[in-house]
């Protein structure tokens, strides 16, 4: 379509235009009495056609046209041909539905539905410049679907005895349809973000119904790779896939490590589809959707659809979408079953390997729900089908995680086989991660402990006073000042730190306060490197005079689990606690509920005015408490604690611990004291502290690679067991398949090398015998060894293809993007006929200017010689 404008109004042209000719007409006319009527009228004519040329000058007019262009949806389908996808799910646990029906079943239409809802609304939401009428429109077509996915749900629920579990989801639907029925004019993004999130939530619990539901799986003799059963539904849909190639611009690309589009059409396939053996062995899940989604400047509306078991082997973080995937309608066809089964499972457990008899035996359990509503659990630490502890915990929904800690009194000497259990819920199908193992040892000893100081101060007095009347601890104290003596008796002997390293390792706990280098020597500093490095326990505690300042380029600053964070010791009024935005350490809580409130209440009472300038923790290091100065906020690490080689070390900023013996006496000092002891005496962090430890160079290994690692036996006094014989094994399926004698490190003594090579793919366990090895577990108390465990990956498949019938958590990422969803395969017609998408009609406009042309200026000079030459030659001029 062509239209004109003009720089003046059309009126003021027209009129202007007239009066021009008519005024230059009188005037010509009075000229022309004498001449012809045919000389009189040709020039009128002529100026007349000069007047209007001269104000279509001065209007400047433009050719004003209008196109538009029709462009049609774009559609990529992706389809993941990676290894993983070779594996043929058995029935149960992690069961595919693709092949089970031709046609949907009616709970997979209503969860269809209410995705398309969901995505439908956060489309009108980005679209609010829509006319009112259209988006009134889609309203009314929204809130049809929902009220299509009610019937659909409602169809399900009267051949069902599931009714409890679906009223949640259908008060969510009731909710969605009123909530788009009452959208607010003056918010409408508020009401139709809510709308969004119901329809979600409906979803969400339609799958949780459709775990439980009763369905008809694929065959046992039916049971086919993942890949086949893609081909199926490919060639099962070629009449939809041609139709929507028509209509839509489809492009469709494989993808396992790299994205790669097909060479020849879809429809029809000229090949079956094949598993991907060249390029790599892992799965770019989330770069190549991101990839897929990548959007073209000229590009229309886009989806994407995506075909994947939803395994991603790759180091990516999982939801890292894209802005583009993140901004356009993404449907995803899971292989397996989308409605992911509710599960809880045990995500850690920290406990430790050995305990004293009578100590509190503490397993840290961290629990979470996936895919569940709020649900209460039973976490309970069993021994031979006996509950030694069991604690409740409320997890308040998908994703939600809570630290449980199990308490248990350690009764029975010798090793203990237990196990951690958190109890099942409804619709839970996969138990194996509801169950940890864990083996303690009780043992039964005092703990001995060495107390040094320079002289008697009296963080030092105090401590003495407590250990001394606690019969669990066996106290040596060594302080080097003052030495009194009566008159005429012989003057007492300067006391000494231990010069061996055996006479070092007689205690399980050496805590250091303000002594000097005349008294800590440099023999003393590398034996006591050597004993926490082998399994020793070291506590420091700063002092004004020699510690830490006096050891700087030693090995005690090595041994310090802090840096110097100042030049000077800092100062001011300060309160020492635990962190706030962490949770409270074992070591350091004195009480259930009230840990930090006790801390600050002593502390704000009698408050430590100096604190060592070595106040930052190391990034090895735990700070479990913090010193804050009242004045100023500014706050410093005040205790640390840090592994080093197999012992552990802990700093404590300045000598102020006793202060929690004011206003509470022996009440919270005595517990504080007992709890440090223990948690740096006993392996409580979460390290092994077995005598035999396997170290290899990694768990998965390439073809052809030689596998290769290091052993260490250390024996119970804590030194090294150089010189062993015994022998390395390898064991595959039950049966003996290398063996090899490890070779000594001469630089490290007990370490020893282990080597193989020329190993089949499969998984491999690393065990040891021999006469040493024997002895040595017998001291541990232990019948056998853990074998290691290692993998060698086969040149096709890779560690993805061990399936672990665990449920990729990518559903649940897909279902939490607003504009995706994952769905049956069987409604995908029913889907994209409910989107509805259109092609997009794009107006261009353009002006071309008709004033200002060569053809125009000729015409006014071709006119105005021809009114010239006929004055002449009439002489008029």
């Amino acid at each position: 379509m062509t239209s004109v404008e003009t720089s003046l109004p059309l009126v003021v042209l027209i009129m202007g235009a007239l009066g021009s000719i008519l005024f230059f007409s009188f005037l010509l006319r009075s000229e022309t009495r004498t001449q012809s009527a045919l000389t009189r009228w040709t020039l009128i004519i002529l100026r007349s056609a000069l007047c209007l040329l001269v104000w279509l000058l001065i209007a400047q007019p433009k050719a004003i046209t209008t196109e538009e262009e029709s462009i049609p949806v774009s559609a990529k389908l992706g389809i993941d041909v990676s290894q993983s996808m070779s594996l043929a799910d058995q029935s149960g646990v992690f069961t595919s539905r693709w092949d089970s029906k031709i046609e949907p079943e009616s709970l997979d239409e209503a969860i269809a539905l209410a995705e398309v809802a969901k995505i439908r609304i956060n489309l009108l939401s980005r679209r609010l410049a829509d006319s009112s009428e259209e988006r009134d429109r889609d309203l009314e077509k929204t809130v049809k679907i929902l009220e299509q996915a009610r019937e659909k749900a409602g169809a399900f629920a009267e051949n069902s005895n599931l009714t409890r579990l679906l009223d949640p989801p259908l008060d969510s639907l009731a909710a969605a349809i009123t909530q788009l029925n009452e959208i607010d004019p003056s918010n409408p993004i508020g009401d139709l973000d809510r709308s969004a999130t119901l329809a979600s939530q409906t979803a969400t619990g339609l799958r949780r119904v459709a775990t439980l539901a009763p369905r008809t799986t694929t065959a046992e003799e039916d049971v086919v790779p993942r890949i086949e059963l893609v081909n199926r539904w490919i060639k099962r849909s070629q009449p939809a896939l041609e139709i929507l190639s028509k209509e839509w611009n489809l492009e469709v690309s494989t993808f396992s490590t790299d994205q790669t589009l097909l060479d020849q059409p879809l429809y029809p396939l000229q090949s079956e589809l094949e598993i991907a053996t060249t390029g790599g062995n892992r799965t770019h899940l989330y770069e190549n959707l991101n990839q897929l989604a990548k959007r073209s400047e000229a590009a229309g509306q886009q989806l994407s659809l995506l075909i994947s078991d939803g395994v991603d082997s790759t180091t990516v973080a999982s939801g890292e979408f894209s802005a583009d995937l993140r901004n356009q309608p993404l449907l995803v066809l899971p292989i397996g079953d989308p409605n992911t089964a509710p599960d809880v499972r045990i995500d850690s457990l920290v406990s430790p390997s050995r305990v004293r008899e009578k100590d509190n035996f503490v397993a840290a359990v961290e629990v979470s729900s996936f895919n569940a509503g709020a649900e209460t659990v039973s976490v309970s630490l069993l021994e031979s089908g006996t509950t030694l502890a069991s604690r409740e915990v409320t997890l308040e929904g998908d994703g939600d995680t809570a630290l449980v800690e199990l308490e248990w009194k350690a009764l029975g000497l010798g090793p203990r086989e237990m196990r951690v259990e958190v109890s099942r819920i409804e619709g839970e199908d996969f138990f194996n991660n509801n169950v940890r193992p864990l083996n303690c040892t009780v043992i039964k000893d005092k703990y001995r402990v060495l107390v040094s100081d320079a002289f008697p101060r009296w963080e030092t007095r105090y401590l003495q006073n407590l250990f001394n009347r606690d019969p669990s601890i066996e106290m040596t104290s060594i302080v080097f000042e003052p030495r009194h003596t009566y008159p005429g008796n012989n003057p007492i002997e300067t006391p000494a730190l231990p010069l061996a390293l055996e006479l070092w390792q007689k205690f399980d706990l050496v805590i250091l306060g303000d002594v000097n280098p005349t008294q800590l020597t440099p023999d003393h500093q590398e034996l006591l490197l050597e004993y926490v490095d082998t399994g020793g326990n070291l506590m420091i505690m700063a002092g004004e005079n020699f510690m830490p300042m006096s050891f700087l380029d030693t090995p005690i600053e090595e041994l310090l689990p802090m840096i110097q964070n100042r030049a000077e010791p800092a100062q001011g009024s300060l309160v020492i606690a635990p962190p706030e935005n962490r949770s409270i350490d074992p070591m350091v809580k004195l009480d259930e509920a009230g840990t930090q409130s006790i801390w600050r209440t002593i502390f704000s009472m009698t408050p430590q005015y100096s604190l060592s300038a070595w106040n930052k923790a190391k990034e090895s290091a735990r700070a479990i408490l913090v010193a804050q100065d009242q004045t100023t906020g500014t706050e410093y690490d005040f205790f640390a604690v840090q592994r080093f080689g197999k012992g552990r070390v802990s700093f404590a900023g300045a000598p102020c611990l006793h202060h929690l013996r004011f206003r509470y006496g022996d009440r919270y000092h005595a517990k504080f004291w007992g709890q440090v002891i223990r948690g740096m005496c006993v392996d409580s962090f979460g390290f092994e502290g077995d005598l035999l430890e396997t170290r290899l160079d990694q768990q998965l290994w390439e073809p052809g690679a030689e596998v290769q690692g290091r052993v260490r036996l250390t024996g119970q006094d804590g030194g090294p067991i150089a010189g062993a014989d015994f022998t390395a094994i390898l064991i595959q399926d039950g049966d003996v398949v290398a063996e090899m004698s490890p070779r000594a490190d001469p630089d490290r003594p007990g370490d020893y090398f282990v080597r193989f090579a020329k190993l089949e793919p499969g998984i491999y366990k690393l065990e040891y015998e021999g006469v040493e090895i024997e002895m040595l577990l017998e001291d541990e108390s232990i019948l056998d060894a853990e074998p290691v465990r290692f993998e060698i990956l086969s040149t096709y498949l890779s560690e993805e293809a061990a399936f672990t019938l665990e449920e990729p958590s990518f559903w649940n990422e897909v279902n939490q993007l607003p504009l995706a969803a994952t769905i049956s395969p069987q409604t995908l017609p029913m889907v994209i006929e409910a989107l509805d998408f259109k092609p997009e009609t794009i107006s261009r406009t353009s002006k071309r200017s008709i004033w200002d042309t060569w053809w125009l200026l000729l015409t006014i000079i071709t006119i105005a010689g021809a009114e010239w030459f006929l004055r002449r030659i009439n002489g008029l001029c």
